[in-house]
């Protein structure tokens, strides 16, 4: 019932956290926090990746630098 009822996000820092890493799967050389790092790996990738998405489209197009 927690589920269904509850009308707020317990891992609000998930939102916060998905641009680095998604800057991190684009250009590379990010430290990433605990929850992200392939020992422990409790986050799911899927919001990253979709932040992702448009910085791939940036860095292919040559827009992210002047």
């Amino acid at each position: 019932m927690a589920i269904f009822l509850t009308k707020n996000h317990a891992y609000s820092d998930e939102y916060w956290q998905g641009t680095e890493v998604a800057y991190n799967l684009v250009y590379g050389g990010v430290n990433l926090p605990w929850e992200w790092t392939p020992d422990y790996r409790i986050r799911n990738v899927l919001y990253p990746f979709f932040i992702a998405i448009p910085m791939w489209a940036v860095k292919i197009l040559g827009i992210d630098t002047w």
